[in-house]
């Protein structure tokens, strides 16, 4: 039973026993902590002990497609597909991201709900995904063009139907958010600016983290603990509109900007007759509130709809369908629209139909409420081989809703307005598509 040794500073030694780095079991102490035996085991534990808000690793194991340069060992990879290569690095090299691994440890060690354990799993494959560093742009032809990572969206896709989480829960909608915001931070984008964060807490203004680094390092820990029990930071981000305050799933700002991206995202799974016509309704009316204040943010809307619905309800899809198309025409409105129609079988749906939002205000601040469903107690396997991939239907998403061509848009639409000394990573990523 292996536990990291923690400085006076909160942060874990930089250098690693033997013992850590063998494939044997490795059992973080503390209650509910996720229990991870064998090799594949060890590589599972890095999926918690990895900040993908600081993008590096904390030097237990990462499996990656390629080896970077600065690894030192290999173990013999688990059987994860195109999740291949697993790699060991001194965590003296990234320091940067073993606070947010001691966060993330006691993160796993309060994990009462659901939506915890399905965060649990989000943060894994996100932490683990093979092209989360790649640069997204790509040479096709003449153009350029913007590549989402489609694998890692199926295997986000998967969580709610290994959890078995129904639409209260929130689980099943938190996996486009998780992915959205993921792939902005591919493109280069600040990742504390990007929320949902990739750790606790999922809404942080970036000046709070930047101001807490600069504490001494005595005063860090302490601070850091309440912040991700939720003082100073959020869950969910409310923003106000031109008439009314509304949640926001994907925003990137900053206090010295404000929003620069929002984007709404909507999942429907089943009920598609009943409850159609209504998302529709409120994406128009929520384009209008946020587009009149926040003129120069980029707002999109990304739409989720199981490809059952093609099927059994052929001409409510093909008019919902028509209608994302429309809504991206709009000037005042979104600058994008994107569609994903992953393949559930009936089986894979949740239980629960589509929950029907309240109307009435919303006050800035406030939290979004959701079900929480306790899970059992003790301790939760987190086991990313147990989460079997959602496959996409991609051939029935026409081009004026292709994700590739939504984020491409609203990339541009952030570039084009800022300074050019803004965003300076993710104009040299668009800048170098690779070939």
């Amino acid at each position: 039973m292996l536990q990291p040794s923690v400085g006076s500073d909160g942060r874990p030694d930089s250098s690693v026993s033997s013992s850590m780095r063998s494939p044997r079991m490795w059992t973080p102490t503390g209650t509910g902590t996720p229990t991870l035996r064998g090799a594949r085991g060890t590589a599972h534990a890095a999926a918690w002990l990895v900040s993908p808000t600081l993008g590096s690793h904390t030097g237990i194991s990462t499996p990656l497609k390629h080896q970077p340069r600065r690894s030192t060992r290999q173990l013999s990879p688990p059987s994860w597909n195109s999740w291949s290569v697993t790699t060991w690095t001194p965590l003296s090299r990234h320091r940067g991201a073993v606070g947010a691994a001691r966060r993330a440890l006691e993160y796993g060690r309060r994990m009462p709900t659901l939506r915890d354990k399905g965060w649990a799993y989000f943060d894994a494959i996100v932490t683990a995904a093979p092209r989360r560093d790649d640069n997204p742009w790509l040479h096709r032809g003449d153009r350029t063009a913007y590549e989402p990572d489609y694998d890692t969206l199926e295997r986000l896709l998967g969580v709610p139907v290994l959890l078995k989480a129904t639409s209260q829960s929130g689980v099943p909608a938190l996996a486009l958010d998780v992915w959205v915001a993921y792939e902005f931070r591919r493109a280069g984008f600040d990742a504390d600016r990007v929320w949902p964060r990739a750790s606790t807490p999922r809404v942080l203004p970036s000046e709070i983290k930047d101001f807490v680094e600069k504490l001494p390092k005595k005063d860090r820990p302490a601070l850091w603990q309440r912040i991700e029990r939720g003082v100073g930071g959020l869950s969910s981000a409310n923003l106000l509109g031109k008439n009314y305050v509304k949640q926001v799933d994907v925003v990137m700002s900053r206090w010295a900007t404000g929003p620069e991206l929002m984007v709404s995202t909507k999942r429907m799974d089943s009920s598609f007759g009943k409850n159609a016509a209504n998302r529709v309704e409120e994406s128009y009316g929520d384009a209008k509130n946020l587009r009149l204040r926040h003129p120069q943010a980029a707002l999109g809307f990304f739409y989720s709809l199981s490809a059952l619905a093609l099927e059994t309800e052929a001409d409510t899809a093909e008019w919902l369908i028509d209608l994302l198309i429309k809504l991206g025409r709009e000037d005042d409105a979104y600058d994008a629209v994107a569609l994903v129609l992953p393949d559930l079988t009936k089986s894979q749906e949740p239980a629960d139909p589509e929950p029907q939002e309240e109307a009435g205000p919303i006050e800035a601040g406030a939290q979004e409420e959701v079900a929480l469903v306790e899970v059992e107690a003790g301790e939760p396997t987190i086991d990313l081989d147990d989460v079997v991939p959602v496959s996409l239907y991609r051939e029935a998403v026409p081009d004026e809703l292709d994700p590739g061509r939504f984020f491409a848009v609203m990339i541009a639409r952030i570039l084009d307005n800022s300074p050019i000394n803004f965003h300076t990573e993710a104009r040299a990523k668009r800048r170098s598509p690779t070939t």
